[in-house]
C-alpha cells in the first residue's frame, strides 16, 4: 500500500501548482476551485475569468478551462460579488505547435540514447519541420552517432540548427548538467546518482517541468526464429547470461551450447536488463558471453545463430524471435504493445525527454511539444516503439489472467468481491490505460498525468462517447481484505475526479464509476518493491 495516503472520502486531492502568466481579466492571484461534488480541488493561479469559466494555470495539467458553476472559489484573485466580467475567453487551442516566430536562425542540441536518437528523434525533428512547412538537410558526423539537421523556410532562410548526438542515456544527463543539450534522450528514469548530481541546479527534474514521457519500450529476450524455446522463467534467463545454465538440454532441449550474447556494459539496455534480470538475484554477466555495441546489432546475430540467446529493445527485435516471461508467480507474459502500455510486462521502460532548465528558443520548445503530443504517435509507432495512444482489448484476452486471479490462496480472496470482479470485467473490454502513483504518495506518476488529457479526449471520440467507463481500483495485497477495498475505492474516485475535472465538464459524471478490488487480479509478483509498485493501479475499462 502507499505511505501517507487517505481515501478521498475523508482527504481531498490538492494539485500542486507553479506561477501562471498572461493574465486577463483578473489578477495573477492563487485561488482555489473545489468540485462542488466534492472530493477533488485544484489549486492554481488564475489567468482569467469571464463570469463562466475560470482559466487556472497548473503544474500538473497546465492550462485548464474549468466551469463557474460546477466548482466553489476561494482566494484572492476569485471575482468579487457584482464584479464586471472580463470579455469572453477564447477558447483553449489543442495545439502543441509553437510559431517559428525567429528573426535569426536558433541553434540547440539534443544529446542521449542512441535507442531514440537513431531513427524516432530523426522522425520527430522531420516531423515537426512538416508542420511549420520547413525544408530539412541532414549532415551526418564521420563516428556515425552525431549529425546536424539545418531547418529552412520560406525562401530557404534558415530557421534553425539543431546537433543530435546520440550514444546513451548517461551522456543526456551529462549534458544537461553542462548546458550542451537544451533536451536529453533517456530510455529509462534518470538514476539516482545523476538525479543527484544534477539536483542542486534543477531541483525538481522528476517533475512534470523537466521530465516528460516520450513512449515506450521493452527489453526482448531473443532466440534465433528456429529455436524451440516459447516462454523462460526470469530466474532461468538470469542464469543462462550469467554462466550457470550453459546447454539448451538444461531446459529439455536438444543438447547444444548456449551462445549468450549481450550489449556493452555502458549501454542504458545492459543497464535496464542488469538492474531487473541479474541484480535482484544477486548475479553478473558472464564474462564469455560475446559483447556488441548495439541493439541492432545483437538481433542480426542473434538472427543468424540458432545456438544463441541474447536480449534487446523491442524496437529492434527484427528478425529475431522474443519469448515470454514467465515470472515467479506463475505469470507469463509477451512483449507487446499492450502489455507494455499496461506495466504488465516484466521488463518494459519508459522513453523519456528531459529538460533541465526554462527552454529559451521557440524551436527547442517546438519540437519538444510536438514530441510530446497526439500529432508524434504515429512517427513513435512506425519507428517500431510503442506510442502512447490507447488500444482495445479484445473480449476474453483477460482470460489468463483472470484465471490466474482465481488461482489465489482462500486466504487472500473476498468471494463477493471475486464475483464482482468476474461480472464486470465479464461484460467488458479492457484499455490500455492504466494509472499509477508516484512511490509512497498520492498524487500520479509522470506518465498518468499526462493520460489523463488524452484518456479525457478519447473517451469523446465517437466510437465511445456512448460507452459506460469503468475505474477499476487495485492495490498490493500488504495488509487485509477491508483496508486493500477502500484504498483501491480511493484511488479509483481519486482517478475519476481528476479524469472530470480535467475535462472541464465535456464528460459526464454518470459515465464514469470507480469501484475497488483490492489485491485481487494482480497483473505482477508482488514479491519485489517493483511488483508491489505496478500491482497498486487504476484500470480503465468500457461497457455499452
Amino acid at each position: 500500500m502507499s505511505l501517507n495516503w487517505k481515501p478521498l472520502a475523508t482527504a481531498a486531492l490538492t494539485v500542486a501548482i507553479v506561477a501562471g502568466a498572461g493574465v486577463r481579466g483578473a489578477s495573477a492571484s492563487e485561488i482555489v476551485l473545489r468540485l462542488k461534488e466534492g472530493g477533488f480541488e485544484i489549486a492554481g493561479r488564475l489567468a482569467a475569468f469571464d463570469g463562466q469559466i475560470y482559466r487556472i494555470e497548473t503544474e500538473a495539467y497546465g492550462t485548464l478551462d474549468l466551469e463557474a458553476a460546477r466548482f466553489d472559489c476561494t482566494g484572492g484573485g476569485c471575482s468579487p460579488p457584482g464584479a464586471v466580467p472580463a470579455a469572453p475567453i477564447a477558447p483553449l487551442s489543442r495545439s502543441t505547435e509553437t510559431p517559428i516566430g525567429a528573426e535569426k536562425p536558433q541553434r540547440f542540441a539534443i544529446h542521449g540514447s542512441f535507442s531514440i536518437g537513431a531513427r524516432l528523434m530523426p522522425a520527430l525533428i522531420r516531423g515537426y519541420a512538416a508542420r511549420l512547412s520547413a525544408d530539412v538537410t541532414q549532415v551526418s558526423g564521420l563516428d556515425g552517432r552525431s549529425v546536424q539537421y539545418k531547418l529552412r523556410g520560406a525562401g530557404g532562410t534558415e530557421i534553425a540548427t539543431i546537433d543530435l548526438q546520440r550514444q546513451d542515456s548517461t551522456s543526456a544527463f551529462r549534458a544537461l548538467a553542462s548546458g550542451a543539450a537544451v533536451i536529453g534522450m533517456a530510455d529509462q528514469r534518470i538514476p539516482e546518482p545523476e538525479y543527484l548530481a544534477l539536483a542542486v541546479a534543477v531541483p525538481k527534474l522528476r517533475g512534470n517541468q523537466h521530465e516528460h514521457v516520450l513512449g515506450l519500450d521493452g527489453i526482448a529476450v531473443i532466440v534465433a526464429q528456429e529455436r524451440a524455446t516459447t516462454a523462460l522463467k526470469l530466474e532461468t534467463i538470469a542464469k543462462i547470461f550469467a554462466g550457470e545454465i550453459k546447454d539448451w538440454s538444461e531446459l529439455g532441449l536438444a543438447r547444444a551450447p548456449i551462445n549468450v550474447m549481450t550489449l556493452d556494459q555502458g549501454t542504458s539496455t545492459f543497464s535496464v536488463f542488469d538492474n531487473l534480470v541479474l541484480k535482484p538475484r544477486g548475479l553478473k554477466m558472464a564474462q564469455a558471453a560475446r559483447q556488441l555495441q548495439d541493439n541492432g546489432e545483437i538481433a542480426e546475430a542473434v538472427a543468424r545463430d540458432a545456438n544463441a540467446i541474447g536480449f534487446t529493445t523491442m524496437a529492434f527485435i527484427e528478425d529475431a524471435k522474443s519469448v515470454d516471461i514467465e515470472t515467479t508467480c506463475g505469470l507469463a507474459v509477451g512483449p507487446s504493445a499492450f502489455a507494455l502500455k499496461t506495466g504488465e510486462y516484466p521488463l518494459a521502460q519508459e522513453l523519456y525527454l528531459y529538460t533541465a532548465a526554462p527552454i529559451e528558443q521557440s524551436m527547442a520548445m517546438g519540437l519538444l511539444q510536438f514530441a510530446l503530443s497526439d500529432a508524434a504517435q504515429t512517427s513513435i509507432a512506425t519507428n517500431q516503439f510503442v506510442n502512447q495512444s490507447f488500444e482495445t482489448a479484445e473480449r476474453g484476452a483477460q482470460k489468463a489472467r483472470m484465471t490466474f486471479a482465481a488461482k489465489q490462496p482462500i486466504a487472500a480472496l473476498d468471494a463477493v468481491q471475486m464475483r464482482r470482479l468476474f461480472v464486470e470485467t465479464g461484460r467488458a473490454h479492457r484499455l490500455s490505460a492504466t494509472f499509477r502513483f508516484a512511490p509512497a504518495s498520492a498524487q500520479l506518476d509522470a506518465k498518468s498525468r499526462h493520460d489523463l488529457l488524452r484518456l479525457s479526449q478519447y473517451l469523446q471520440t465517437p466510437e465511445l462517447r456512448t460507452k459506460t467507463v469503468m475505474l477499476l481500483g487495485f492495490t498490493d495485497p500488504i495488509g487485509n481484505i477491508p483496508q486493500n477495498t477502500a484504498l483501491s475505492l480511493g484511488r479509483a474516485t481519486q482517478v475519476r475526479a481528476a479524469l472530470l475535472a480535467i475535462s472541464g465538464g465535456s464528460l459526464a459524471p454518470q459515465r464514469i464509476a470507480a469501484q475497488g478490488f483490492g489485491a485481487l487480479a494482480p497483473i505482477a509478483c508482488s514479491d519485489s518493491p517493483r511488483g508491489l509498485h505496478l500491482n497498486r493501479r487504476v484500470e480503465v475499462w468500457v461497457r455499452d
